[in-house]
């Protein structure tokens, strides 16, 4: 059973460290935790950079650096949202070199920040970015903290051994706790995954730059919210008095047709005159059970609930875009 009181008992954010800082989820989250007056240390693929001071070479795979940063930064709270990403439309290459980096990246260097925050900061919190592929293809929906966990990918692999590592630590004494985290977007989502694909696509045939667009499915179902709701969950997790692992969904499912047309909608452009199906694209088969997540745990336990609309999230994706290539156009201009 998890406090009532939870959400009456923040935890004081006057630092924190956030590994994987400049992916999409790490730059929403250094934009709120310095808008809450919070000294962040932002962690990339190889670099570290502490408040206004300019970057210096780093590496997660590096125990004796962890331990030192982790030591000097004495951040109240660790976000570790570190990630070797692929998506159902990329093909997974070299299965064992797939392996040994997500494993680096989602395991091996987690050890490195729970170590140092066992030496050296033991009333530091941790929060780790799990996914919702822990749950591979589920046998019933809504899929929540009870449900069987048995990914069928690299990704959903290493992530779920990343769960159990801090409940290791979490065992011992270290407060760390795990999101499971069901698909969420932003203006900030990488290139290679369908939902950017879709609004870049929509953004280049109403500048013209392109005629069609092709994706793997239109039938593919996903449970999609806003990053910048999600974030927030990272936060309202740590702030509980006790370590626990959650859910971060929406409860909602919508198919990749649903995106398309609201991408499109949002130029004033029907989608069916230029989105084209073409199912090699896929990497994956198609899960006969969707992923979609059942958040009522977190919900209890903190209030936190989505703020921002399927619809919503998808318009401001399009106008971020469409900016952005005004802007660049400008400047070429």
């Amino acid at each position: 059973m998890i406090s009532s009181s939870a959400h009456s008992r923040p935890s004081v954010r006057q630092r924190a460290i956030v590994v994987g800082a400049y992916g999409q989820d790490g730059r929403l989250l250094c934009a709120e935790l310095e808008k809450q007056n919070c000294q962040v240390t932002r962690i990339g693929r190889t670099t570290v950079c502490a408040g206004e001071e300019p970057a210096r070479p780093f590496d997660i795979r590096d125990a004796a650096a962890v331990d030192k940063l982790v030591d000097i930064a004495a951040a109240d709270e660790i976000y570790y949202l570190a990630a070797h990403h692929h998506s159902a439309e990329e093909g997974t290459g070299d299965t064992a070199t797939l392996l040994r980096e997500s494993i680096a990246v989602h395991c091996l260097c987690l050890i490195n920040f729970l170590s140092a925050m066992q030496r050296r900061r033991s009333d530091a919190r941790l929060f780790y970015a799990s996914s919702s592929l822990v749950f591979g293809y589920p046998d019933e929906a809504p899929q929540n903290e009870n449900t069987s966990l048995r990914p069928v990918c690299a990704y959903g692999t290493t992530k779920l051994a990343g769960m159990n590592i801090c409940g290791i630590y979490r065992e011992h004494g270290t407060f760390c706790c795990s999101g499971i985290l069901f698909n969420h977007e932003s203006p900030y989502r990488s290139p290679q995954f369908v939902t950017r694909k879709i609004v870049n696509g929509a953004v280049n045939i109403h500048l013209g730059l392109q005629d069609e667009l092709t994706v793997g499915s239109l039938a593919a179902q996903a449970d999609w919210g806003a990053a910048t709701d999600y974030v927030g969950a990272m936060q309202a997790i740590l702030s509980l008095p006790e370590p626990h692992d959650f859910v971060v969904a929406t409860g909602r499912l919508h198919c990749v047709r649903d995106f398309a047309r609201a991408a499109f909608l949002a130029l004033g452009m029907d989608y069916e005159k230029y989105v084209r199906e073409k199912p090699n694209l896929l990497q994956r088969p198609i899960r006969k059970v969707p992923l979609v997540g059942d958040a009522s745990k977190l919900t209890s336990a903190t209030g936190w609930l989505p703020r921002i609309g399927f619809e919503e999230m998808i318009r401001e994706m399009v106008r971020h875009e469409l900016a952005t290539r005004r802007h660049v156009q400008g400047k070429r201009d």
